[in-house]
């Protein structure tokens, strides 16, 4: 359905960035544990955090939804990508996000070519429909290698 939820959407997908890049799973049962209580200084270092600002996202689906990760993206203090205007750019991107509806063209148009162009380290934010845009056995063979992934 076009348009629907796209704000929802699109705050879905940076949250779900926002949770692998700051590691908030780690975080949260750290702190559940008492181990932040236990710390020395005030500084808690238990998982390294990824910075998104000078960061790059590629937009694979620049549309309602796709557009709106990208104004959040930019107000974060990253560069967009977007993929209908520069594929390598996009692919190559240290955060690529996939928000494109299924069509025809893009039937698991995230195959071994797509993911072997990606940098070591991506994170791959997914709000598309997962099963039908990306050849998921391939994808996750590939999680275990070098990337990230937010669903």
């Amino acid at each position: 359905v076009p348009a629907y939820a796209a704000e929802a959407v699109a705050q879905h997908a940076i949250a779900l960035l926002l949770s692998v890049t700051n590691q908030v799973e780690v975080y949260n049962a750290a702190v559940e544990a008492g181990e932040w209580q236990q710390s020395r200084d005030y500084t808690f270092i238990k998982a390294p955090l990824t910075l998104l600002a000078g960061k790059s996202i590629g937009i694979v689906g620049y549309g309602d939804i796709g557009s709106k990760v990208a104004q959040i993206a930019e107000a974060l203090g990253m560069t967009v990508n977007i993929y209908s205007r520069d594929k390598e750019a996009a692919i190559k991107s240290d955060v690529v996000s996939l928000n494109c509806p299924l069509t025809k063209d893009n039937r698991e148009m995230v195959d071994a070519d797509f993911i072997a162009q990606m940098k070591d380290g991506v994170f791959i934010i997914n709000t598309a429909k997962i099963k039908t845009v990306i050849r998921i056995k391939l994808l996750w063979q590939s999680l275990n290698n070098r990337y990230t992934f937010g669903i």
